[in-house]
């Protein structure tokens, strides 16, 4: 019999590769938020949609900005711009 977990890890694998983010931080706040959509029971295309989105931002900040780090929308300015 597979875990919450071990099946959560199996859809976040298969779906996305959220591995793939440099930032370890970010990494796991994108797997706590998709336990909050399976928990919150909504559909499978709402939560691919939703980390895939959060997914490419991430990628974007990259290894040196986590998602933690973003306070205001200057931080994504500067970021830009850099």
């Amino acid at each position: 019999m597979k875990t919450f977990t071990s099946v959560l890890r199996w859809i976040l694998k298969t779906v996305l590769d959220i591995e793939d983010i440099s930032n370890i931080v970010s990494s796991k706040l994108i797997e706590e938020y998709h336990k909050y959509l399976v928990s919150r029971d909504t559909n499978t295309n709402y939560q691919k949609d939703n980390i895939k989105l959060i997914q490419m931002f991430a990628n974007f900040l990259g290894e040196s900005m986590s998602l933690v780090d973003i306070k205001n929308s200057n931080n994504i300015v500067q970021r830009e711009v850099k």
